[in-house]
């Protein structure tokens, strides 16, 4: 900074050409400083071979014009990769074209071909373009993580960017001008037909647009024919979506719902037969049935959807309540446990409600305690402690209780507070108060140590007054306590 800061201290006669470059080799902002004078195209240039092309980013405003943007190319055709996009002209882009070495676009493009997007759209001819779609270049980048469009305009106008920088863009509309051009970036990314001229889509290269897409793609309407929606249905059975209804026949829709079941919805309602909707409800779409016609949803067709389907909240929803039966209600409860809750109880028994507690621990708020049983229990306490309270008494063991507890954590309460008070043991005390300090409410006076009082000083003494016997509250005791947690001796006199 200290050259930049001489161009403050000096006056205008005193800047040279020597003084003004060491300052913006040190600081590009120093260009306000330069005298206008010394800022010629030569000077910029000298400028950039000692440091680097970013430096005309900075230059004063009066000099950011194409016609001195074409007299540094003029000089040093390399600074084309730094101008800015607005002012990359046909008469720029032709001189750094020249001063590079090239006749034509097309040579430099063969050589260099993400050159191109630093080309005025006018000078994309054939043999350039070609080239350019034909290079190792596009075919690494074309269709892959670091392409794409990086707004919405630009999807819209077709510029598509080949880097993770969103820096080099190419003009697909004036690109795909040809069609053989046009048939090389369709075979690389079917889904880039849409930017092309209408006169040069051919059905060839809308079948090979359809063959390179990974989605369905909408082709110019003159070649929607049958045959063309048919060879496209094909490839990609998601394109039911589009077809009109008077091509779907049952073949097609059950080529439709065999690929995905989420299709049913896009299948004539003539032909959602049983048969064509089984087979859409082993897909396990969630929401499927909404789309099986009333009078064809059946019992075996909401258990074979409740049997393919992944975890779905609330299945028992998407079925009407007159086809609920066991069957149907036990697959429910095997996506989501909580769905016991909902069902009546003649359908409830203890197969039931072992695969509910399977699914969640929560089910056990549901489970009638005449049913309830010791594995049902155990799963409950291995999943944690939150539902042990609705375990049955006559359930509990200490090991039971013990594997319950051992889920509390420091700052809230364990299950001990679900024990009842004639099946605590100390080893259970001692765990919960090692646990968390705010169980030492919940121990009886008689498990009550001085290790767990001693234990709560140590990590929250504020829990002291939740339960200390007086059989503690000696002058010894009080001073031991102290001792060997002063920092909670504050809260410890209070209890004397």
């Amino acid at each position: 900074m200290k050259n930049s800061l001489n161009l403050r201290t000096i006056t205008e006669e005193e800047k040279t050409k020597e003084i003004c470059l060491a300052a913006l080799l040190e600081d590009f902002k120093a260009f306000s400083l330069v005298p206008r004078k010394l800022i010629t195209p030569e000077f910029v240039i000298e400028l950039v071979q000692k440091s680097s092309t970013k430096a005309i980013s900075y230059l004063p405003k009066e000099y950011r014009t194409n016609s001195f943007y074409f007299q540094l190319v003029e000089l040093y055709p390399d600074i084309i990769w730094a101008i800015p996009r607005k002012n990359l002209t046909a008469k720029i882009g032709k001189m750094a074209i020249q001063k590079m070495g090239y006749e034509k676009t097309a040579d430099a493009v063969k050589e260099k071909p993400v050159l191109l997007s630093r080309l005025h759209a006018s000078l994309y001819d054939h043999d350039a373009c070609l080239y350019f779609v034909k290079s190792r270049y596009f075919k690494n980048h074309c269709g892959k993580r670091n392409s794409g469009f990086n707004t919405d305009e630009d999807c819209e106008k077709g510029r598509l960017y080949l880097n993770d920088e969103f820096t080099e863009t190419f003009s697909l509309p004036d690109i795909m001008r040809w069609e053989d051009v046009c048939h090389v970036i369709v075979s690389l990314d079917g889904s880039l037909i849409k930017y092309a001229p209408l006169d040069v889509i051919t059905a060839k290269i809308c079948r090979e647009a359809i063959d390179h897409s990974k989605f369905c793609i909408d082709i110019p309407d003159s070649f929607k024919t049958k045959e063309m929606i048919l060879y496209a249905f094909s490839k990609n059975p998601e394109y039911i979506i589009s077809m009109p209804e008077e091509y779907v026949n049952e073949g097609i829709a059950r080529a439709a719902v065999e690929h995905s079941g989420f299709l049913l919805r896009y299948v004539p309602e003539r032909l959602r037969t049983k048969d064509i909707c089984m087979i859409a409800a082993k897909s396990g779409n969630d929401g499927l049935l909404k789309n099986v016609p009333p009078n064809v949803l059946d019992a075996d067709i909401c258990l074979t959807w409740l049997k393919h389907v992944k975890r779905v909240v609330h299945p028992l929803k998407q079925i009407p309540e007159s086809l609920w039966n066991h069957d149907i209600c036990l697959a429910a409860v095997k996506r989501d446990g909580d769905e016991l809750g909902r069902i009546p109880a003649e359908y409830i028994d203890g197969a039931m409600c072992l695969a509910a507690v399977r699914e969640t621990a929560a089910a056990a708020k549901d489970i009638p305690d005449k049913i309830f049983t010791k594995e049902m229990a155990e799963l409950v306490v291995s999943d944690s402690g939150v539902w042990f309270e609705y375990i049955p008494k006559r359930l509990l063991t200490e090991e039971m209780c013990i594997c319950a507890i051992r889920w509390g954590d420091h700052y809230s309460r364990t299950a001990l507070r679900f024990v009842p008070e004639e099946i605590k043991t100390q080893k259970m005390c001692d765990l919960a108060v090692k646990r968390s300090p705010w169980s030492l409410q919940d121990v009886p006076e008689k498990y009550v140590t001085y290790e767990m009082l001693l234990e709560v000083a140590q990590t929250a003494p504020g829990r002291l007054e939740d339960n200390f016997p007086n059989r503690f509250r000696t002058p010894e005791t009080i001073q031991k306590l102290i001792d060997e947690a002063p920092d909670a001796e504050e809260y410890i006199r209070k209890l004397i």
